[in-house]
This record gives C-alpha cells, sequence and structure tokens, in this order.
C-alpha cells in the first residue's frame, strides 16, 4: 500500500512538472525557449509555487517570465496580431466586455476574423489588430478579472497568435452608468452611444432633450446577456419620449439616429 502511495505521489509530481514545463515552453515559443532553456529551469524550479487550487497560476507564470525578459511581445514595426477567446457562456456580453477592455488599453482598430459555434457549444471569437506590441497577457488577465471573467488558460501559436479561454459565467459590463429608479438623471455631453444598467422590474422610460439640440432616437434594449430585446429609431426630431421598457431588460443603449452631435448637451432621464 505504501509503495503504491509513492507511486502515486511520484507520478503526481513528474505530472504537474511537465505541464508548468509545457505551458512555459509554450508562452516563450521553442528558440526563445531553448536560448533560455537553464534560466527557466532556475526561474521555475520551485513548481508548486506556480499553481493555485492545483491549477497553473497563470498570472505567476506570465509575471515571472516578463520580469526576466523572457516573453517576446514586442516588434520593430506593426505586425497583424490575431488573438482567440473560447467562451461556454455569455458570448454576445463578453465580445462587448473584450472590445471595451481592448479600447482601454488603447487597441481602437479591432477586426473580427472568425465567430464560430464547435460542436461542443463552445463561441470561437477570433480577431485581428495591427499593433507593434502583442496585447501583455498579464494586464488583459487583470482587466478580465475585473469584470468577472476568469481566463482559464492561454495558449500561443508563433509569435502573433495567441488563444485565451474564458470563464464567463458571472461575468458584469462595469463601463457603464447605473440608472436608479424613480429619480432624474442628468446624462452629459456623449462622446459615444450612452449605456444604462437598470433594475430588472423598471417598466418605463422618459427622456428628454435640451432645447438648444435635435435628438432623433435611437435605443436598444439588451436582457442580461445582451440579447438584442428590442431597438427603436426614429427619424423625426423629439423632445420628450415616454416608452415600455421590454420584460427582461437589463441594459439601455441610447444615441442618436444620426450623429451624437445632435444631443451634443445630453439628455435626462427617468427609469419607472
Amino acid at each position: 500500500m505504501k509503495k503504491i502511495i509513492i507511486i502515486w505521489i511520484v507520478l503526481t509530481a513528474i505530472s504537474t512538472a511537465n505541464i508548468l514545463d509545457e505551458k512555459v515552453r509554450n508562452l516563450m515559443q521553442e528558440s526563445n525557449y531553448q536560448s533560455h532553456k537553464k534560466l527557466t529551469k532556475i526561474l521555475f524550479r520551485n513548481k508548486e509555487q506556480f499553481y493555485k487550487n492545483e491549477k497553473l497560476n497563470l498570472p505567476k507564470i506570465i509575471n515571472t517570465l516578463k520580469e526576466n525578459g523572457l516573453l517576446k511581445l514586442n516588434h520593430s514595426i506593426p505586425k497583424k496580431m490575431e488573438l482567440g477567446f473560447k467562451v461556454s457562456k455569455n458570448p454576445i456580453k463578453t465580445i462587448k466586455i473584450v472590445e471595451d477592455i481592448f479600447k482601454s488599453m488603447g487597441y481602437y482598430y479591432i477586426f473580427t476574423k472568425k465567430a464560430s459555434l464547435t460542436k461542443d457549444g463552445i463561441f470561437v471569437w477570433t480577431i485581428n489588430i495591427q499593433t507593434k506590441n502583442m496585447p501583455d497577457p498579464s494586464e488583459l488577465i487583470k482587466r478580465l478579472y475585473n469584470q468577472n471573467i476568469k481566463v482559464v488558460d492561454i495558449s500561443r501559436y508563433g509569435k502573433n497568435s495567441m488563444s485565451y479561454e474564458l470563464e464567463t459565467s458571472y461575468s458584469r459590463i462595469t463601463a457603464m452608468q447605473v440608472v436608479p429608479s424613480n429619480k432624474i438623471v442628468n446624462l452629459k455631453k456623449p462622446f459615444k452611444e450612452y449605456f444604462l444598467s437598470i433594475s430588472p422590474d423598471s417598466y418605463e422610460i422618459n427622456i428628454k432633450s435640451n432645447n438648444q439640440d435635435r435628438w432623433y432616437p435611437y435605443i436598444v434594449y439588451f436582457d442580461i446577456n445582451l440579447q438584442v430585446l428590442k431597438v427603436i429609431r426614429k427619424k423625426t426630431k423629439i423632445k420628450k419620449l415616454a416608452t415600455t421598457i421590454p420584460t427582461a431588460t437589463r441594459y439601455i443603449k441610447i444615441g442618436d439616429n444620426f450623429n451624437l452631435k445632435n444631443i451634443k448637451t445630453g439628455l435626462t432621464v427617468m427609469i419607472k
């Protein structure tokens, strides 16, 4: 019995070491790994320190590589970078969150290369960005975590391609304005469309534009997963609008049907 336990412990230790080594090797890429093999073995010799709850501690692994100049993310000239995201739940909401995160990191031009659903129901979203620097994985992990999204795994496919597996069951959008019920809220000059979070029992929204503006309403209602419930577009100028909020609405996007300059002094809203 003791021999069996010892064998099991040894095999577990070997497996744990192999998984860590493979991940480090993948993130560094083969030629870089071979050039710094001795240093890598020293840095990751205490393998148990790079695990958390029996799983790889990806932030610690990545930060260790970065701090020692072993994670090559930069180029001398702009290159086409490819990033993939694998999501099992809330794909539309995840796209919104990831796009906002990239913009906050300075990546404004994001092009969808492919969006597909696997036989297992996994949504795979692949994007391209033109940049000198591959988005920093540790920064991306941190910002996703702030939106209640956990990075389960990261894989690298060459210098210019990375894939992220995400757990999004409890994701939330923080880049929005929370509007309480039965209170008048003044929305300031918009630099992009307003994105509001409302109470699940809300049933009516009242919107008023300022006298000096010319508002042509554009309103989109979303559920908790950012599925579109209803869209309102008006081609005529309106000063006041009161409309029913669809059942299950949690988010509302408000803009102008033609140009945000038409509401340059903002809007006033009240949710009932």
